[in-house]
């Protein structure tokens, strides 16, 4: 019960400002705003849609919007482990027991791994072509090997329920542009001054 709660805990406040970045990246893009509505609509034209996993599935493009916006603003930025090992890293013998920072932020914006524009949003970048060959730590969001999070599949499933009704019901306007945005590095990634967007009702 417990675990539970620490995953439906967890992932609310994690699940929920990652949708935020997202609907701020889809304001000041409306071109990729447009496309993921418009694939959205293509699978959920119903008023009240009947959502089911296989419906879930096939929002490929939101999924890839989902992740570009994860690699750019990861939740949590920066974590930390301990190597239970003797290791050696670039030539540098490092004895077990000792603490890493990872910088989850960083890495997803290498530029030898994402490209000169990694500081930019483009959610073909996690297309299948562009995806092949990628190393698969380089994408760190949810952490990677033994220790990393429990609720990705919940944290998924969830991000696209919401951004299902929210593109259904609301267009997504900013007057922010990614030079404005000025970060604080808590346990999660916040946004100084919020992330100032206004929605506008579908008719």
């Amino acid at each position: 019960i417990q675990n539970i709660f620490t995953i439906v805990g967890a992932g609310t406040d994690t699940s929920a400002t990652a949708i935020s970045f997202t609907l701020l990246q889809l304001a000041m893009y409306p071109d990729h705003q447009q496309k993921l509505y418009e694939e959205v609509m293509k699978i959920f034209p119903e008023p009240e849609p009947h959502i089911t996993m296989e419906a879930l599935k096939q929002l490929q493009y939101t999924e890839m919007v989902l992740n570009e916006c994860l690699r750019l603003y990861p939740v949590v930025p920066i974590v930390v482990r301990e190597n239970t090992a003797d290791i050696t890293l670039c030539g540098l013998r490092i004895p077990k027991g000792n603490n890493f920072t990872v910088h989850i932020y960083n890495i997803q914006r290498r530029k030898d791994i994402w490209g000169p524009n990694a500081d930019s949003f483009d959610p073909e970048r996690f297309s299948p072509e562009r995806s092949a060959g990628r190393h698969p730590f380089a994408f760190l969001v949810f952490s990677g090997g033994s220790r990393n999070c429990l609720g990705i599949r919940y944290a998924m499933i969830s991000m696209k329920i919401m951004m299902i009704y929210l593109a259904k019901n609301f267009r997504f306007k900013t007057n922010i542009r990614e030079e404005d945005i000025r970060f604080r590095f808590e346990s999660m990634l916040r946004i100084k001054g919020g992330h100032m967007i206004q929605l506008e009702k579908r008719l």
